[in-house]
C-alpha cells in the first residue's frame, strides 16, 4: 500500500503535467509537457497475473518449464545485457568499417548490426575489443535480397509490407519457416554474435488487420509462441534474444527475452509512449531506444536536428532532445518513473533514417562511426542485392 505522502505527490505530478509547457501547447499541433521532478511520480502498481496464452486451444510450443533453460553449447552462459547500457546501431545498407587499426567510435558497450551484411571479421574485431554484438535479421518477413530467401515456400509468404518494397509477411506457424530460422540462428552463432534481434513480428496487429494475409490470421498467441521458440533456440548457442518494437507484447514475452529494441516510442503517433516498458526496465532488462531525425547540421557539440515526424516539425533541437530523452513527454502518453526513465535514457540513440554512423546521445555527445555501403564486395553471402527496394535492414514501425 502507498502512504498518504506518496499519493499526494502523485496527484501533484499530474497537476503539474496538465498545466506545464503552455508556450508549446499554444501554437503547436502536438503538445509537449515538461515532466515534473521524477521523484514525484508514484511507483508502478503491482502486477496482475496474466491469462495463460493458448494457440488454437492448445498451449504454444514453449520451453517445458516456461522459462528459458541455460544453453548446452556455444559461447557459454546466455548473455544478459544490463539496463542503461550504451549502444550503437548500424543497419540498412551500411556496415561498420573496422579493422585492428581503426578507432572505434563511439566506445559503446554494445553494437547492433546486420547479421548478413556485416563480415565475420568485423564481429570478431568487436569481440576482441570487449564489445557485445547483437545481430539483426527479419524473423517474420521475407527480404528478397537475402541469400536464403528462396528457401521460403510460396504458401508461407503472405501480404506485401507496403511500407517496404521486397518484403512480405511470413507464416510464423509454419515448420518450413522455422527450419529457415533455425539455420539463421546457427549462422548468427557461427559469425560470433552474442544475441539476435528478430524483426517483423507485428503482423498480428498490423493496421491492415489481415494478420499477414494468412487463413487463419496470425494472432498474438502465435507471435508469443514463436518468439519464445526463437529465444529458446538462440539460448542453445549461448545467445540472448530481444523483442523488436511491438511493445504491447512486452509483458507477455518478458520471461523469454533479455532486452528490447524500440523505435520511436517517445514520438510515435497513436501509442502509449515508452510507458509500456517501465516494468521491463525496472526488472533490469535494457530497452535499446532509437529516435529518428533528419536535416542535421553543425558538428561537434553544435548539432541541429529536426524530427522525421511531421507533427513535431515545429520543434527545435532542444525540445526534441528533451522529448527523445524522456525529459519531457508528449501529451497523452504514459510517463516513466525516475529510475526507468534514467535507464532508458542511457540506452537511447538519436539517428538518421538510414541508420548509418551518425549518433546523438542523451548526454549531449555525438559520434560518427565509420561505415561503408554494403556493396557486393563486402556483403557476406549475399546473392541478390535489393534493386531499388528497401534499405532498412531493420527500420520498421509496429504501429
Amino acid at each position: 500500500m502507498f502512504g498518504p505522502s506518496v499519493l499526494f505527490q502523485a496527484l501533484a505530478y499530474w497537476v503539474l503535467v496538465a498545466s506545464s509547457s503552455q508556450a508549446y501547447q499554444a501554437a503547436d499541433p502536438v503538445a509537449i509537457s515538461t515532466l515534473a521532478p521524477y521523484n514525484t511520480i508514484a511507483p508502478p502498481p503491482a502486477s496482475t497475473p496474466r491469462t495463460p496464452i493458448t494457440l488454437n486451444g492448445k498451449s504454444p510450443k514453449l520451453p517445458k518449464s516456461g522459462v528459458i533453460q541455460p544453453p548446452t553449447a556455444g559461447h557459454g552462459d546466455v548473455w544478459h545485457p544490463k539496463a542503461g547500457s550504451k549502444f550503437q546501431i548500424v543497419l540498412g545498407q551500411m556496415i561498420l568499417k573496422l579493422d585492428h587499426d581503426t578507432p572505434l567510435v563511439p566506445d559503446a558497450e554494445i553494437f547492433d548490426i546486420d547479421m548478413f551484411h556485416t563480415p565475420k571479421e568485423v564481429i570478431s574485431e568487436l569481440s576482441r575489443r570487449g564489445k557485445k554484438v547483437i545481430c539483426y535479421f527479419s524473423a517474420g518477413g521475407t527480404e528478397t535480397w537475402r541469400p536464403d530467401n528462396k528457401e521460403f515456400k510460396k504458401v508461407d509468404v503472405g501480404d506485401t509490407m507496403k511500407e517496404w518494397k521486397g518484403e512480405h509477411w511470413l507464416n510464423i506457424r509454419s515448420e518450413d519457416v522455422w527450419r529457415v530460422m533455425e539455420k539463421r540462428i546457427k549462422y548468427a552463432y557461427d559469425k560470433g554474435c552474442n544475441a539476435i534481434d528478430p524483426d517483423n513480428l507485428d503482423a498480428f496487429n498490423h493496421e491492415s488487420k489481415r494478420g499477414g494475409g494468412f487463413k487463419p490470421k496470425l494472432t498474438k498467441a502465435d507471435t508469443v509462441a514463436y518468439l519464445a521458440r526463437l529465444s529458446n533456440e538462440a539460448a542453445k548457442y549461448g545467445m540472448s534474444t530481444g523483442l523488436k518494437n511491438v511493445e504491447e507484447l512486452v509483458n507477455d514475452v518478458s520471461q523469454y527475452v533479455h532486452f528490447a529494441v524500440n523505435e520511436e516510442c517517445a514520438s510515435m503517433d497513436n501509442s502509449d509512449g515508452c510507458g509500456p516498458y517501465q516494468k521491463f526496465l525496472l526488472s533490469g532488462k535494457p530497452v535499446f531506444h532509437i529516435e529518428y531525425v533528419k536535416n542535421r547540421g553543425g558538428n561537434g557539440t553544435n548539432v541541429q536536428i529536426t524530427s522525421t515526424n511531421r507533427s513535431l516539425s515545429r520543434y527545435g533541437t532542444a525540445e526534441l532532445e528533451a522529448l527523445y530523452c524522456q525529459r519531457s513527454i508528449l501529451k497523452g502518453k504514459t510517463p516513466l518513473v525516475a529510475k526507468a526513465a534514467d535507464l532508458l535514457r542511457g540506452s537511447t540513440v538519436i539517428k538518421e533514417l538510414e541508420l548509418g554512423g551518425f549518433t546523438l546521445f542523451c548526454d549531449g555527445s555525438t559520434a560518427i562511426t565509420q561505415v561503408s555501403a554494403a556493396g557486393a564486395e563486402n556483403v557476406d553471402l549475399i546473392e541478390d542485392k535489393p534493386k531499388g527496394g528497401s534499405k532498412r535492414g531493420g527500420k520498421g514501425r509496429s504501429n
